[in-house]
């Protein structure tokens, strides 16, 4: 199924939504061949997995365009948590202000030795 394009994805989701269109008739119309089979609930993990690969194939099209540019699109850049995303960067924690550093300088950290 990943070798086809995404035209003949499209297709084969219209023809499967189609089929599920006719089978949701049938179990109202009362058919037991609809039901029993379990036809519906395999026509619709049928039509997720053409929708996946069809998403997976988008998401690397846009990957191929952006290259390796420094911003990805938001939609493709990695989820993480709210505060993971907003946390600085090791660059930014590196960075100290004027005042820190001539503390540091005037007031180095004092070493103990501990005698045996």
């Amino acid at each position: 199924m990943r070798t086809k394009n995404s035209e003949e994805l499209q297709k084969q989701l219209v023809d499967l939504k189609h089929e599920l269109n006719t089978l949701r008739v049938q179990a109202v119309a009362g058919s037991e061949n609809a039901t029993k089979s379990g036809a519906i609930r395999t026509v619709r993990k049928a039509i997720a997995r053409v929708l996946t690969i069809l998403s997976e194939q988008r998401k690397a099209q846009i990957i191929e365009k952006v290259g390796s540019s420094k911003r990805l699109p938001l939609a493709l850049r990695a989820k993480q948590t709210r505060a993971m995303r907003r946390a600085l960067t090791p660059e930014e924690r590196k960075k100290t202000t004027l005042r820190q550093k001539k503390k540091a300088i005037h007031y180095p950290k004092l070493k103990y030795v501990l005698k045996p």
